[in-house]
Protein backbone atom coordinates (compact mmCIF):
# COMPACT_ATOMS: atom_id res chain seq x y z
CA UNK A 1 0.00 0.00 0.00
CA UNK A 2 1.28 3.42 -1.10
CA UNK A 3 1.84 5.82 1.81
CA UNK A 4 -0.74 8.74 2.01
CA UNK A 5 2.15 11.09 1.54
CA UNK A 6 3.21 9.91 -1.65
CA UNK A 7 -0.04 9.50 -3.10
CA UNK A 8 -0.68 13.19 -2.17
CA UNK A 9 2.59 14.09 -3.85
CA UNK A 10 1.74 12.46 -6.76
CA UNK A 11 -1.71 13.59 -7.28
CA UNK A 12 0.17 16.97 -7.15
CA UNK A 13 2.38 15.82 -9.63
CA UNK A 14 -0.27 14.99 -12.00
CA UNK A 15 -2.01 18.39 -11.63
CA UNK A 16 1.22 20.48 -11.95
CA UNK A 17 2.23 18.25 -15.23
CA UNK A 18 -0.97 19.34 -16.58
CA UNK A 19 -0.18 22.45 -15.68
CA UNK A 20 -3.68 23.04 -14.03
CA UNK A 21 -2.65 25.79 -11.38
CA UNK A 22 -6.18 25.79 -9.74
CA UNK A 23 -5.91 22.14 -8.80
CA UNK A 24 -2.53 22.09 -7.71
CA UNK A 25 -3.84 24.64 -5.19
CA UNK A 26 -6.08 22.15 -4.04
CA UNK A 27 -3.78 18.71 -4.24
CA UNK A 28 -0.71 20.76 -2.52
CA UNK A 29 -3.24 21.98 0.49
CA UNK A 30 -3.92 17.93 0.57
CA UNK A 31 -0.28 17.25 0.43
CA UNK A 32 0.93 19.65 3.16
CA UNK A 33 -1.81 18.51 5.07
CA UNK A 34 -0.38 14.95 5.29
CA UNK A 35 2.83 16.43 5.03
CA UNK A 36 2.12 17.97 8.81
CA UNK A 37 0.88 15.26 9.75
CA UNK A 38 3.46 12.83 8.92
CA UNK A 39 5.94 15.52 10.29
CA UNK A 40 4.47 15.69 13.85
CA UNK A 41 4.31 12.25 14.18
CA UNK A 42 7.64 11.93 13.54
CA UNK A 43 6.87 9.50 10.32
CA UNK A 44 9.89 10.16 8.32
CA UNK A 45 9.26 7.04 6.09
CA UNK A 46 8.07 8.14 2.63
CA UNK A 47 10.41 11.02 2.33
CA UNK A 48 12.93 9.37 0.27
CA UNK A 49 9.83 9.00 -2.12
CA UNK A 50 9.09 12.74 -2.43
CA UNK A 51 12.54 14.36 -1.41
CA UNK A 52 16.13 13.95 -3.29
CA UNK A 53 18.34 12.27 -0.65
CA UNK A 54 20.44 15.46 -0.90
CA UNK A 55 17.71 17.70 -1.00
CA UNK A 56 18.66 21.41 -0.04
CA UNK A 57 16.19 22.85 2.74
CA UNK A 58 17.05 27.10 2.94
CA UNK A 59 14.94 29.10 5.77
CA UNK A 60 14.93 32.89 4.63
CA UNK A 61 12.82 33.47 7.92
CA UNK A 62 13.01 35.68 10.64
CA UNK A 63 12.40 32.46 13.19
CA UNK A 64 15.33 31.54 14.75
CA UNK A 65 13.64 28.06 16.01
CA UNK A 66 14.23 26.85 12.64
CA UNK A 67 17.71 25.59 11.44
CA UNK A 68 19.33 28.33 8.86
CA UNK A 69 19.19 25.58 6.23
CA UNK A 70 20.24 22.00 5.99
CA UNK A 71 20.95 19.36 3.23
CA UNK A 72 19.25 15.69 3.34
CA UNK A 73 16.52 14.08 4.59
CA UNK A 74 18.02 13.69 8.24
CA UNK A 75 17.89 17.71 8.43
CA UNK A 76 13.71 17.07 8.54
CA UNK A 77 13.82 14.83 12.04
CA UNK A 78 16.16 17.55 13.74
CA UNK A 79 14.00 20.15 12.47
CA UNK A 80 11.28 18.49 13.84
CA UNK A 81 13.37 17.80 17.34
CA UNK A 82 14.38 21.93 17.61
CA UNK A 83 10.71 22.41 16.65
CA UNK A 84 8.55 20.53 19.36
CA UNK A 85 10.68 22.74 22.01
CA UNK A 86 8.73 25.57 20.70
CA UNK A 87 5.60 24.40 19.24
CA UNK A 88 2.77 21.71 19.96
CA UNK A 89 2.35 22.19 16.61
CA UNK A 90 2.34 24.59 13.06
CA UNK A 91 0.23 24.00 9.87
CA UNK A 92 0.74 26.38 6.79
CA UNK A 93 -2.49 27.06 5.12
CA UNK A 94 -1.90 27.21 1.18
CA UNK A 95 -3.68 30.65 -0.41
CA UNK A 96 -2.28 31.10 -3.47
CA UNK A 97 0.39 28.98 -6.02
CA UNK A 98 2.69 30.18 -9.06
CA UNK A 99 5.01 28.44 -10.98
CA UNK A 100 8.08 28.63 -13.02
CA UNK A 101 9.48 26.00 -14.88
CA UNK A 102 10.26 23.45 -12.25
CA UNK A 103 10.47 25.51 -9.20
CA UNK A 104 6.89 26.80 -7.78
CA UNK A 105 5.74 29.50 -4.62
CA UNK A 106 3.20 27.98 -2.78
CA UNK A 107 2.06 30.77 -0.17
CA UNK A 108 -0.70 31.50 2.46
CA UNK A 109 -0.47 31.75 6.48
CA UNK A 110 1.49 29.29 9.46
CA UNK A 111 -0.68 28.56 12.07
CA UNK A 112 1.67 27.70 15.12
CA UNK A 113 0.60 27.17 18.67
CA UNK A 114 3.14 27.65 21.44
CA UNK A 115 3.71 24.72 23.64
CA UNK A 116 4.37 26.12 26.97
CA UNK A 117 1.95 29.07 26.44
CA UNK A 118 -0.94 27.65 24.26
CA UNK A 119 -0.74 31.01 22.36
CA UNK A 120 -1.72 30.59 18.63
CA UNK A 121 -0.08 32.78 16.21
CA UNK A 122 -0.71 33.15 12.77
CA UNK A 123 2.29 34.42 10.37
CA UNK A 124 2.29 35.26 6.98
CA UNK A 125 4.23 33.90 4.63
CA UNK A 126 5.70 31.54 1.87
CA UNK A 127 7.76 28.78 0.49
CA UNK A 128 9.54 27.62 -3.30
CA UNK A 129 9.98 24.33 -4.37
CA UNK A 130 12.21 22.78 -7.09
CA UNK A 131 11.23 19.90 -8.21
CA UNK A 132 13.49 17.50 -10.39
CA UNK A 133 12.21 13.74 -11.88
CA UNK A 134 9.33 14.09 -9.19
CA UNK A 135 11.21 14.62 -6.44
CA UNK A 136 11.72 17.69 -4.41
CA UNK A 137 15.55 18.66 -4.71
CA UNK A 138 15.15 22.76 -2.99
CA UNK A 139 13.14 24.46 -0.36
CA UNK A 140 13.54 27.84 0.44
CA UNK A 141 11.32 29.26 3.31
CA UNK A 142 10.16 32.67 3.56
CA UNK A 143 8.52 34.98 6.57
CA UNK A 144 6.88 37.66 3.55
CA UNK A 145 4.65 36.11 0.99
CA UNK A 146 6.00 38.70 -1.32
CA UNK A 147 9.99 37.65 -0.82
CA UNK A 148 8.90 33.84 -1.73
CA UNK A 149 6.90 35.24 -4.93
CA UNK A 150 9.93 37.42 -6.02
CA UNK A 151 12.38 34.83 -5.13
CA UNK A 152 10.47 32.62 -7.97
CA UNK A 153 10.14 35.27 -10.26
CA UNK A 154 14.02 36.14 -9.75
CA UNK A 155 14.69 32.78 -10.45
CA UNK A 156 13.00 32.95 -13.19
CA UNK A 157 13.43 36.12 -15.46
Amino acid sequence: MTHPLVTHWQAFLDDFERRDDSACLGSFQAWITEWDRCFWAGDFSAYPDVYAADVRVDNRTASSFILDGFSGIEGFKVLRDDAIDAFSRFTFYVERFERAGERFAAVGTMRLKGRVTGIILRVPGGAVWTVRDGLIVRVEAFSARGKAVRALDDEAG
